[in-house]
């Protein structure tokens, strides 16, 4: 979302999930762009530890691509 308070998402002049995607890659997190969504596959078996590691990168992630866009 562009304004958390409000939700108000971001304008089509913004490829906010490529974006995303592009911050993803580089941190070794593969995840896929659907529009501004991004989609996570995670395998069926996986430990807790793994689990807490997607989910700190995805949070890095999203946390660059907002730094990106606030530019």
């Amino acid at each position: 979302m562009k304004d958390k308070a409000t939700k108000t998402p971001f304008g089509d002049d913004i490829d906010i999930g490529m974006i995303c995607r592009d911050h993803c890659f580089a941190n070794n997190l593969i995840m896929r762009a659907v529009g501004s969504r991004m989609v996570l596959s995670p395998p069926l078996v996986i430990s807790h530890a793994e689990v807490d590691e997607i989910c700190e990168k995805a949070k890095l992630c999203f946390d660059k691509t907002l730094e990106s866009v606030a530019e």
